[in-house]
């Protein structure tokens, strides 16, 4: 299971959000819109996005956002009822199973 830990946590030890603590230059900045995550994978899986990531010039960060997303919309129009097809430069098509 990945683990997901908020960056720049905004908490004490006990919990206690430390945003609400006054405001002007005093008051904390609002926490980054990232969390660290850390996940165990392949080492094919992890060469494979190395290299990904340097033929698009991406840092591994973006490339797995883009994967991300990308598997993201997929999903959804799978969902929809679409099918996903890739055409090949002779005019084949190949539908996709996404299940």
């Amino acid at each position: 299971m990945p683990i997901v830990e908020e960056e720049g946590s905004m908490s004490d030890p006990l919990g206690t959000d430390l945003r609400d603590k006054g405001a002007g230059r005093n008051a904390c900045p609002p926490p980054p819109s990232f969390v660290r995550l850390t996940v165990n994978v392949e080492a094919e899986t992890m060469r494979t996005l190395q290299w990904l990531a340097e033929a698009n010039r991406l840092s591994l960060t973006d490339g797995i956002g883009r994967a991300v997303t990308l598997w993201e919309f997929l999903t959804e129009r799978v969902a929809r009822g679409d099918r996903i097809a890739l055409i090949n430069p002779g005019g084949t098509m190949q539908t996709l199973d996404m299940r």
